[in-house]
């Protein structure tokens, strides 16, 4: 049975990233997206992406990476708010840092969705890269 509500809408988002499906992902963002990513250490004064731009970068997300996992440790909704705790794992197809091809890349990530009418309207990550 699939689960309903933003919680569910958030789990099939983070599903379809991880299958680097654009179509899909498409379906769960609303045009006025805004997506923020504070500080890391992939984007050190972090950065800020709209619908256009987060459609881009999916795509060539998959030629960095062989695969990813969002595995969700913890999920929580209340209102128009999901928050998602989850240990994300990338392997790589490029060498990156002291990294290569075939490696894991991991973060610890939190992230707070606000959703409006079954979309995600804003997705704020906190992202903590191990070393890489």
């Amino acid at each position: 049975m699939a689960e309903e509500g933003n919680v569910g809408i958030v789990r099939a988002y983070l599903a379809a990233i991880e299958r680097f499906d654009v179509e899909v992902v498409g379906r769960y963002i609303d045009p006025s997206i805004e997506q923020v990513e504070r500080p890391n250490r992939l984007y050190a004064k972090g950065q800020l992406r709209g619908r256009e731009e987060l459609l881009r970068d999916l795509p060539r997300g998959a030629q960095v990476l062989r695969r990813q996992s969002y595995p969700i440790a913890t999920i929580f909704g209340a209102g128009d708010k999901v928050t998602v705790e989850t240990r994300w794992e990338g392997i790589l197809n490029v060498a990156l840092g002291i990294m290569q091809p075939g490696d894991p890349m991991v973060a610890h990530i939190c992230m707070v969705f606000t959703l409006r009418d079954g979309r995600i309207i804003r997705q704020v990550n906190y992202d903590c890269y191990e070393p890489f």
